[in-house]
């Protein structure tokens, strides 16, 4: 068994495998069209993990849920819309 950095690594890799399989059953595309819009919400809610806990203040946290929401809304419409 690993430990340290490489088992989070390999915690995370499972994870992100989960979102890519989620991804590609409920929108269809290809497995490298599933990969890259599972990379862009892996992306823009880790960027919002990361800038809730940099800017605490910031006025679009009171409304945490809504946000995560509309980034996921925006990139499945947009994965949907190229994918016809």
């Amino acid at each position: 068994m690993r430990s340290g950095a490489a088992a989070m690594f390999d915690k995370g890799a499972e994870a992100f495998e989960i979102l890519v399989e989620a991804v590609a059953q409920t929108y269809g595309g290809t497995a490298d069209s599933a990969h890259t819009d599972a990379t862009l919400l892996w992306m823009g809610l880790h960027g919002y993990v990361s800038l809730r806990a940099s800017t605490p203040g910031f006025s679009w946290f009171a409304d945490a849920e809504g946000i995560c929401r509309e980034l996921v809304d925006r990139v499945t419409v947009n994965a949907q819309m190229r994918r016809g």
